[in-house]
């Protein structure tokens, strides 16, 4: 994101939690990053919130500012308010020393997060030099409470959803990503869950385990033992430490040098066997580029899936959000300077050299990307254009074509790093995030692909059409008053039109309106569960992030499990079964066995089982029962990719 302006009105609401009355005005913070923001003056007002990851130079100093996405500050986050959470990447100069201090995506201690080999922690950037010590420290992802949310309107930026507080015991363990509290998250026992990070079951502070980072591992020194996992996926039994690997970052990854093993594996989806070392400037998710995105029918591509086979000018094409975010226009107003890093699109066009604020994740101006210094947040790479048709369709989490996804050995594509020497012509190929296609997506039925990058050839029109990360609608999404969907599921059976419903939570929140009814199936991208069922063929279309069905997955082909979370040995048959969440699924056993060492990048842990319902994935992950290892391995891979994300 870029803005010479401000962000003065109250409507410009990040997707994942930007909020300011006030501006973000200073031509020195004109660069930012929807995971990232950098800012060569200070974030000193507590109108400036940075909705995915704000750095600046100065301080956060307000107990108001509050980064949902890994704020980083020179300053402090020193109040005994802890107002200062960010949903992706606290930071406190303090403790977290109580067990009610739960980071939705990594933090994880049992005592204090204290010791310089452990500065390092963020399942999406945190950093401690003290401890965060009182007990308001509610999850990184979204959740604020000094005491409890007694607010209706306050809603967890990502998901979370309380009328009162978060108080017993039995609902303690809440999902970062979309679980619904009715009580608090006040016992020990729920104190190390990790959503985007997973934690040992002691404190991490051996030098060796300095490098934890659910996106964004760096590591000076060494991540040697094979249990060491990016709780996003990075992989490495030897280490990251020469300063031309020094560089990685779950959600960019960037290589002076080269990453020479195939262990080492992008979190979010890069794989390499040599060196990155070409032009060809690997997205951190998925795109690729080695020329420009320079012709109309391709230059809209979203870093996380839109697709435009035209301009962003119609309002047929303006629907393009990078997680869902609809507009009835174009971006084109000075007022709409200020776009959401995650999709939000604003009524008007984006059409002037103003345009060339780019969505943190992805869009693209009406010109190039020339340069190797324009770099996607979330990772659109070009030295030069992305021109031949052939490319138009690149999915915004990773898929890769210069053709189709084909050959048998090309089956196996990361959720958030799919590469293609062929076609995806069998129905095992899945996007990792939902896209689903036995030949092409051409049939009005198949207008609405890809969980993290909606792709229409017209409208979305049928109750089929489910918004990659939760947006739903029985027919268009037209009418101005439903023009503000959260780009990470927001839901509307009409409108979102009443002011007490203009807060939603960007994964999921749902209105105090309308979602009333069955066709409710309408389920948002992480977790959120319906009053109704999807039963119907029709359903088959799972949702990317949070499928849900009466039905099981009983095939062979069901070896294709939902990047986020879908299960299946057999079936899901049984209704105690039937809620999976797509950053959450829930198994009936443990995991027990060694193969068991690769847990969920999204919060589960096991040294063994985990048997207790105590112990929940910070993205809701629950397991009684044993996780085949290629289940998991699976599942972990897609997760990985894919979250959030995710975000």
């Amino acid at each position: 994101m870029k803005a010479k302006v401000c962000i003065t009105t109250s409507s410009a609401y990040s997707s994942l939690g930007m909020k300011s009355k006030g501006c973000i005005n200073s031509s020195s913070a004109s660069v930012y990053s929807s995971l990232g923001m950098k800012a060569k003056g200070c974030i000193t007002t507590s109108s400036a919130y940075s909705s995915l990851g704000m750095k600046e130079k100065g301080c956060i100093t307000t107990s108001s500012a509050y980064s949902s996405l890994g704020m980083k500050a020179n300053g402090c986050i020193n109040s005994s308010s802890a107002s200062v959470y960010s949903s992706l990447g606290m930071k406190a100069k303090g403790c977290i020393t109580t067990s009610s201090a739960y980071s939705s995506l990594g933090m994880k201690s049992k005592g204090c997060i204290n010791s310089s080999s452990v500065s390092v922690y963020s399942s999406l950037g945190m950093k401690a030099k003290g401890c965060i010590t009182t007990s308001s420290a509610y999850s990184s992802l979204g959740m604020k409470a000094k005491g409890c949310i007694t607010s209706s309107n306050a809603y967890s930026s990502l998901g979370m959803k309380a009328k009162g507080c978060i108080t017993t015991s039995s609902a303690s363990v809440y999902s970062s990503l979309g679980m619904k509290a009715k009580g608090c998250i006040t016992t020990s026992s729920a104190s190390v869950y990790s959503s985007l990070g997973m934690k040992a079951k002691g404190c991490i502070n051996s030098s060796s385990a300095s490098v934890y980072s659910s996106l964004g591992i760096k590591a000076k020194g060494c991540i040697t033992t094979s249990s060491a996992y990016s709780s996003l996926g990075m992989k490495s039994k030897g280490c990251i430490n020469s300063s031309s690997a020094s560089v990685y970052s779950s959600l960019g990854m960037k290589a002076k040098g080269c990453i020479t093993t195939s262990s080492v594996y992008s979190s979010l989806g890069m794989k390499a066997k040599g060196c990155i070392t070409s032009s060809s400037a690997y997205s951190s998710l998925g795109m690729k580029a080695n020329g420009c995105i320079t012709s109309s029918s391709v230059r809209v591509y979203s870093s996380l899936g839109m697709k435009a086979k035209g301009c962003i000018t119609t309002s047929n094409a303006s629907v393009y959000s990078s997680l869902g975010m609809k507009a009835k226009g174009c971006i084109n107003s000075s007022s709409a300077s200020v776009y959401s890093s995650l999709g939000m699109k604003a009524k008007g066009c984006i059409t002037s050299s103003s345009a060339s604020a780019c969505p943190s994740l992805g869009m693209k101006a009406k010109g190039c990307i020339t340069t190797l210094s324009a770099y996607s947040s979330l990772g659109i790479k070009a030295k030069g254009c992305i021109t031949s048709s052939s490319a138009s369709v690149y999915s915004s989490l990773g898929m890769k074509a210069k053709g189709c996804i084909k050959s048998s050995s090309a089956s196996v594509y990361s959720s958030l790093g799919i590469k293609a020497k062929g076609c995806i012509t069998t129905s095992s190929a899945y996007s990792s995030i939902g896209m689903k296609s036995k030949g092409c997506v051409n049939s009005s039925s198949a207008s609405v692909y890809s969980s993290l990058g909606m792709k229409a050839k017209g409208c979305i029109t049928t109750s089929s059409a489910y918004s990659s990360f939760g947006m739903k609608a029985k027919g268009c999404i037209t009418s101005s008053s439903a023009s503000v969907y959260s780009s990470l599921g927001m839901k509307a059976k009409g409108c979102i039109t009443s002011s007490s419903a203009s807060v939603y939570s960007s994964l999921g929140m749902k209105a105090k309106g309308c979602i009333t009814t069955s066709n409710a199936s309408a389920y948002p991208s992480l977790g959120m569960k319906a009053k109704g069922c999807i039963t119907s063929s029709s359903a088959s279309a799972y949702q990317s992030l949070g499928m849900k069905a009466k039905s099981c997955i009983t095939t062979s082909s069901a070896s294709v499990y939902s990047s986020l979370g879908m299960k299946a040995k057999g079936c899901i048959t049984t209704s105690s079964a039937s809620v999976y969440s797509s950053l959450g699924m829930k198994a009936k056993g443990c995991i027990t066995t060694s193969s068991a060492s690769v847990y969920s990048f999204l919060g589960m842990k096991a040294k063994g089982c985990i048997t207790t319902s105590s112990a929940y994935s910070s993205l809701g992950m629950k397991a009684k029962a044993v996780l085949p290892h290629l289940v998991q391995t699976h599942l972990l891979a897609h997760l990985v990719y894919t979250h959030l994300l995710k975000l």
